[in-house]
């Protein structure tokens, strides 16, 4: 038996009618009792639409799964799946682009209204990023095919006007390079660049080529170049769901990824900030979710307290401030883009080494940010702490200094900015100290799979933090 015949076995005509049924009613249909591939199962069987089903996955793994069972129960393999995954390599917050996944990206949205695939299969991290709206997709597009009348004077200024960049040779999207009559290409929208050959002011042929050995691989006749999407997005991006239409059908492992009617990412009922952790508690103001409350007013056992009285604590300052991780690049965008003027920042950098370079000098925060505290410190466990000749107790001696410093911003109103080299570690530690001490949610931090917090950092902070609160209470 092939697996497209045990999925016929498993989605039968009956339950495959009742399933359609109560999408066509456009009302919210629940599923229950679907385990491991079962739901790709039942998914494979369903009918094509006019626009592609998303499927919205758990997080990043669980799409990757659901992607491949997909592609193997669907008959047309796949060619009728597309996977959408985030554009950056581990959060958009971080500001570092991961150019594979920009091309899955682009991909999808470029084959998303061609009536050829079936399915998108997505995650939370990928829908909280916005994407070019449907016209931005078609105005930035550059099509040439074999026998084409086009100058490639014309074509490498249309590049240019993309966004392109003219290199000597191309190794990675969005670059173009140009010898005589033959012009390298490597589109957002191909995993392999092009090598089109012109013949005048006609193309005369079209390759794919791998990067290393130059080899061709195919020969289409026509291709359609796409730039950056990021850059799009940048200058007035849209939802997905908005990209996807009214129409689309949402299949989701948890409901609770979309508003069902609104078609919007699910945000934080006190701040308002987009919630897709799948721990539910928010990141900036703390907020434990909880599926049992019916009102507003009801006391919420994660929270000491109902929301409404949350939200208006929150409101008036009473609740910690926003807590935020970031890379040293990451940082730097935000200086050239923000000022900061209500964020408190804590700094860390390398120490000078013996036998190694000179290491990067912290960043410049002046005029920018309100105020900055900067932690030279070394990124080590504590079984290394002795290579450095230090231990525990001599290792990060600032602690109690920069206890006080984030005390005092969270008495100001300000928020905090962790930031460290990569924006995994020290920073991370640092900002799980933070949460966990004044809002008790630092497990957040050390669950999230994008994160590897310090250990030692995290207990020197947070010991320092509870020095200073005993301190600050009035003697008996």
């Amino acid at each position: 038996m092939t697996l497209l015949e045990l999925a016929g076995v498993f989605a039968t005509d009956a339950v495959l009618k009742a399933v359609e049924k109560g999408i066509r009613a456009k009302g919210e249909l629940t599923l229950a009792g679907l385990c491991g591939s079962a739901p790709a199962m039942l998914f494979s069987r369903l009918r094509k639409p006019g626009t592609p089903y998303v499927v919205v996955a758990d997080d990043p793994d669980d799409a990757g799964y659901l992607y491949h069972d997909l592609s193997r129960l669907c008959p047309g393999g796949e060619e009728e799946v597309m996977f959408f995954p985030s554009g950056y390599r581990r959060d958009i917050k971080y500001g570092q682009p991961d150019p594979p996944a920009q091309i899955l990206r682009t991909e999808s949205l470029k084959a998303w209204h061609s009536g050829r695939i079936r399915f998108v299969v997505t995650c939370p991290e990928a829908l909280a990023e916005k994407v070019p709206a449907t016209e931005s997709v078609e105005r930035s597009c550059l099509t040439l095919k074999v026998g084409q009348d086009i100058p490639v004077r014309q074509v490498r200024e249309r590049l240019l006007e993309l966004g392109f960049r003219q290199v000597d040779y191309v190794y990675e999207p969005g670059q173009f390079a140009l010898r005589g009559s033959i012009l390298d290409v490597y589109s957002y929208a191909c995993p392999a660049p092009y090598r089109i050959d012109f013949f005048d002011t006609e193309v005369d042929s079209i390759r794919n080529f791998d990067v290393e050995t130059q080899l061709s691989t195919e020969t289409p006749s026509e291709v359609t170049i796409l730039p950056d999407m990021g850059e799009l997005e940048e200058d007035g991006g849209v939802p997905l769901p908005e990209f996807a239409g009214p129409e689309t059908v949402w299949l989701c492992r948890n409901c609770g990824h979309l508003v069902l009617g609104d078609s919007a990412p699910q945000v934080c009922p006190v701040c308002g900030h987009p919630t897709l952790d799948m721990y539910w508690i928010c990141a900036h103001c703390g907020w434990e979710y909880d599926n049992e409350l019916q009102t507003e007013d009801e006391e919420s056992p994660g929270n000491g307290m109902s929301l409404r009285a949350y939200r208006e604590l929150y409101k008036t300052g009473g609740i910690s401030m926003n807590v935020t991780i970031c890379s040293r690049k990451a940082a730097e965008e935000l200086l050239r883009t923000d000022t900061l003027s209500r964020t408190a920042v804590i700094s860390f950098c390398d120490p000078p080494s013996v036998g190694k370079p000179a290491p990067t000098p912290p960043l410049d925060y002046a005029g920018k940010a309100a105020r900055v505290f900067t932690v030279v410190v070394h990124d080590l466990d504590l079984t290394a702490l002795p290579d450095v000749g230090l231990d525990y107790d001599t290792y990060m001696p600032e602690t109690d200094a920069l206890a006080a410093f984030i005390c005092q911003a969270r008495a100001d109103g300000l928020d905090i900015l962790c930031q460290c080299e990569y924006g995994q570690s020290r920073g991370a530690a640092c900002a799980a100290a933070i949460l966990e001490y004044f809002n008790g949610t630092g497990i957040s931090v050390f669950a999230d799979y994008r994160y590897y917090p310090n250990q030692v950092v995290y207990h020197k902070v947070m010991d320092a933090l509870t020095r200073y609160g005993q301190e600050a209470q009035p003697s008996a």
